[in-house]
């Protein structure tokens, strides 16, 4: 799967990165040629546990701004007539959650989704990583479009 690379360090003829995926944590990664080997493997009993599925979400805002999320699905996916949501909305708003390990402390990610739950953590106006003209159509404004994108974002997750 895809890598969130979050450091890179090099050093001599090597290049090393860390990286996480849906399916771990940062782990070390090496360049071989045209592409990483896992170096590091720090939980190996994940292989042992059922994930949801987690992938990227857009949904077009009321005013027609392009919003995107990570949305990870319940464990066997989201069953007949839907599952119950839990939008976890990253603070800021100058930050961003990344199609990468979304489960932590404060994150309930997998646990949620083997619980039943689908989980959406949006990306909402005023995030960063979308570049700057989207990171500031929040300024001078308390509640739009920050508030609206999240509405917006449920009623295009139902």
């Amino acid at each position: 799967g895809a890598l969130i690379i979050s450091n890179v360090e090099t050093a001599g003829s090597v290049i090393a990165v860390e990286a996480s995926a849906p399916e771990h944590p940062t782990e070390l990664f090496r360049l071989d040629g045209d592409s990483f080997t896992r170096w590091t493997q720090h939980n190996p009993w994940l292989s042992e546990i059922d994930f949801g599925e987690q992938r990227t979400f857009r949904y077009t805002a009321r005013d027609g701004q392009e919003v995107e999320g990570v949305l990870i699905e319940p464990v066997g996916g989201v069953p007949a007539g839907g599952a119950p949501l839990i939008l976890n909305v990253h603070g800021g708003p100058e930050a961003h959650d990344s199609n990468g390990w979304q489960t932590a402390y404060s994150k309930p990610g997998h646990v949620a989704a083997g619980q039943g739950y689908a989980v959406f953590l949006p990306n909402y106006r005023g995030s960063t990583g979308y570049g700057t003209a989207f990171s500031k159509q929040h300024t001078g404004n308390y509640t739009d479009p920050e508030f609206t994108d999240l509405v917006d974002a449920k009623r295009a997750l139902v």
